[in-house]
């Protein structure tokens, strides 16, 4: 017990403290130039890709494997699609702002999850520029790798109304958003980015592993991979 109280104590710490005298502000406009720069990312007029889900279960075992062909148009709001089959079962969503729509076989269908389907995919591949966004507060901490003592700068966005997740962007030497932490309904998952595009004006997810943890940061299961490919950026 004495040992958990220990680490416990030890990631407080660490959440709460400053990793030099580097502002949030300071750290994210290195990243954002080390993944190609804000100005590149807003001026793009097109990006899609590929990719890739795989679940995993308890026991190591692939449960589920979804590609889907993922489309953006940037104009005064993000337009696009999401395009996906399931046993021979067509999905499709479209959006445009705040106007989402899914269908199944062409059938209009109610799906309240939809809309965090299509915001969560931009913010994940648009990391760090997401922390651009208007509304957007930013804190810099440091907090230990997983299952590790290595110790990394942190950004840890929070957003004016606030919001049920949480999520902490570790940067690594090279600036790149090396992992996330993300805190959802008080489960947490730890997503390493293991690989990105290196043939691209921006720096884009090719390969990321996410793991269920406790608030510890212990490793409990890999729940999911995702693969990136075919990126077509205008």
């Amino acid at each position: 017990m004495g040992n958990v109280l220990n680490k416990l104590t030890f990631l407080m710490l660490i959440l709460t403290a400053c990793s030099s005298s580097e502002t949030a502000t300071e750290l994210l406009d290195k990243s954002l130039l080390a993944h190609g720069g804000l100005e590149y990312y807003q001026d793009l007029s097109r990006l899609s890709y590929n990719k890739t889900t795989i679940l995993y279960d308890s026991a190591g075992e692939v449960e589920s494997r979804v590609t889907q062909l993922h489309a953006y148009y940037f104009g005064s709001v993000v337009s696009g699609s999401i395009l996906w089959n399931i046993d021979f079962v067509a999905h499709r969503v479209e959006f445009s702002g705040n106007d989402v729509k899914k269908y199944v076989n062409d059938s209009l269908v109610d799906d309240p999850s939809i809309r965090g389907l299509v915001t969560s995919s931009q913010f994940v591949l648009f990391q760090p520029f997401k922390l651009t966004d208007p509304g957007t507060q930013l804190s810099l901490v440091e907090k230990s790798w997983l299952q590790s003592d290595e110790i990394y700068p942190v950004l840890m966005p929070t957003y004016e109304g606030g919001s049920s997740d949480q999520w902490w962007f570790y940067i690594g030497e090279d600036n790149r958003v090396t992992a996330n932490l993300v805190r959802h309904n008080d489960r947490y998952s730890f997503i390493e980015n293991l690989a990105f595009t290196e043939d691209q004006p921006l720096l884009l997810h090719a390969h990321r592993k996410s793991y269920f943890t406790d608030s510890l940061l212990e490793k409990k299961l890999l729940r999911a991979e995702y693969f990136y490919e075919g990126y077509l950026v205008e």
